[in-house]
């Protein structure tokens, strides 16, 4: 789930991953033993649940977390339709020049094809300071063009974060992700729009997407937690939608679109993928999700499951 995969957010530039506010866990093993695990007992297979992944080890009862305070924050939900190039040329750098108390999640949207939809920019997220200094923040980007749709709320965090929510049904859905360590060139963003305008469409969607990070994630090292990924700005991802109304050959140029889109921005990204959007695809997932933590998650995984108890296709080998 969330936090045994690290968990990203609006917040963690801020405060770092969900997995980093863990203090405690209670596991129930393979063999039916009931263990708690923090920082004094059962250290490793605790540091092993902070980024191996959920149903690695066993089944985690309960969790227990540091808190920490929150106040007002700048929810914001922004579009834009027109200069699209231009729009996303200036706000990745606005996002980045961001303090830490800034999160969003920006999206590419392709139009649908033979409909009079247009391709779409979005940014999701929040602001932990004023509606002044959102603007601000974003005065480049509003000044090459005036968004499509925009709702800036300045709530309550537990309002705010109501507001955020993506609510919905089960989905037909397969994401691909990979982690971005430096800002994209000219030329990765040529690519993106590039497969942006291939894209076949579906009933759904499609999307390209970057998530921010960066911040008090980058702060803690890479082996303090086993959620390895800790040098990015941002967590990319290329997805798909469908529909039981689509058909099988349109499902398969759509895949093979995002693997094509996919494969090609690789030399932009890092080598790390997210282990919480699980993706059959990857070849490396090993690599991918858990980088040089593999040998210590393969340790503790042999010594919380010795009989593998717990695995799928891409399950931690013991």
């Amino acid at each position: 789930g969330l936090v045994l995969g690290g968990g990203i957010g609006f917040d963690m530039r801020k405060h770092g991953l969900t997995c980093d506010h863990l203090v405690e866990t209670t596991m129930v093993t393979g063999s039916g033993e009931i263990l708690t695990l923090n920082d004094t007992e059962n250290k490793e297979l605790f540091w092993a649940c902070r980024g191996g992944g959920g149903g690695n080890f066993g089944i985690n009862t309960s969790f227990t977390f540091e808190p920490y305070s929150v106040g007002n924050v700048v929810a914001f939900n922004v579009s834009w339709e027109e200069k699209v190039e231009d729009v996303l040329a200036v706000l990745l750098p606005a996002l980045e020049k961001a303090p830490d108390e800034f999160g969003a999640k920006l999206s590419v949207i392709p139009a649908r094809p033979g409909t009079s939809d247009r391709i779409r920019i979005n940014i999701l997220g929040q602001h932990m300071g004023t509606e002044a200094e959102f603007r601000d923040l974003l005065a480049t980007v509003y000044a090459v063009a005036a968004p499509s749709s925009e709702k800036v709320s300045y709530l309550p965090y537990w309002p705010a974060q109501a507001d955020l929510t993506e609510l919905g049904p089960p989905e037909y859905y397969h994401e691909r992700s990979r982690f971005v360590d430096r800002s994209l060139s000219p030329a990765a963003l040529d690519l993106i729009w590039a497969q942006i305008r291939k894209w076949p469409g579906t009933s759904e969607g499609a999307s390209f997407k970057m998530f921010q990070s960066g911040g008090a994630v980058n702060r803690i090292a890479p082996n303090a937690t086993s959620f390895v990924h800790r040098s990015s700005l941002y967590v990319m991802s290329v997805a798909v939608l469908w529909s039981e109304h689509d058909s099988t050959d349109l499902l398969r140029q759509n895949l093979n679109w995002q693997d094509e889109f996919y494969d090609a921005l690789l030399p932009h990204a890092s080598p790390g993928a997210y282990q919480n959007f699980i993706d059959p695809s990857l070849e490396d997932w090993q690599q991918a999700y858990y980088g040089a933590n593999l040998p210590r998650l393969i340790a503790a995984k042999r010594q919380a499951d010795p009989d593998n108890v717990f695995h799928f296709a891409q399950s931690i080998p013991g």
